[in-house]
């Protein structure tokens, strides 16, 4: 889980006070980046372990980014089996009928 400390939130606040709005805008911005970089940093460690794409990884991260209104978000990570063709595995498409075992 990633914190804001208070007085980090309230120098952003005071530095900003000139213009109306801003502060939470900034805020959200910085909160929306640091989720979507979490995404990225989650997939580089689950290609670590296993063999599989990048886009394949991030496509089963979902990201509830932050509003001006609701300052929180949430990286979601859920779905079901990964088919066993996404991965390096021999022989690379289905065959029906084949008696040498695939090597995944």
């Amino acid at each position: 889980m990633i914190e804001f400390s208070a007085d980090r939130i309230n120098r952003a606040i005071a530095t900003l006070s000139h213009i109306p709005g801003a502060a939470p805008s900034a805020i959200a911005n910085a909160i929306n980046r640091a989720s979507e970089t979490a995404r990225t940093e989650a997939a580089r460690k689950v290609r670590e372990s296993y063999y599989i794409k990048h886009g394949d990884v991030i496509g089963a991260i979902n990201i509830k980014k932050a509003t001006p209104g609701d300052l929180a978000a949430a990286v979601i990570a859920k779905g079901g089996p990964i088919a066993l063709t996404k991965f390096q595995v021999t022989p690379r498409q289905p065959q029906p009928g084949r008696r040498a075992p695939v090597i995944a």
